[in-house]
């Protein structure tokens, strides 16, 4: 009975791993395909790639995208067809979502931070 309960712990973990990298992958295709119209360039297509060890990692170009809040900034942009939103930070979009009526909760496990 033991092997049997081992068993089905590993297959719910990797059941979670599963859905996390899924709703990840999800997401970020949502974004690119909002900040670039629906036209998403064919490089970042596929956002993510393996590395010699087989793990996945997000395309460098989408990592940069995220960090200075280029693709957010996109998105906004064309999501509200305003070319005013092209030179927002991260808190700035927080903002921008809220007045648009866009509740954007706390992760619950750290800070938003700049």
């Amino acid at each position: 009975m033991e092997r049997q309960e081992r068993i089905h712990a590993n297959m719910e973990a990797t059941d979670t791993v599963d859905t996390k990298q899924s709703k990840q992958r999800a997401s970020i295709k949502w974004l690119l395909s909002k900040a670039f119209n629906n036209r998403v360039p064919e490089n970042l297509l596929e956002p993510f790639y393996r590395d010699h060890e087989d793990q996945e990692h997000l395309k460098p170009p989408i990592v940069g995208g995220l960090a200075n809040a280029e693709l957010y900034c996109l998105a906004l942009a064309n999501m509200y067809s305003d070319p005013n939103y092209h030179s927002l930070n991260h808190w700035n979009i927080l903002q921008t979502l809220a007045r648009k009526g866009v509740q954007v909760p706390d992760p619950p496990d750290c800070a938003l931070t700049e």
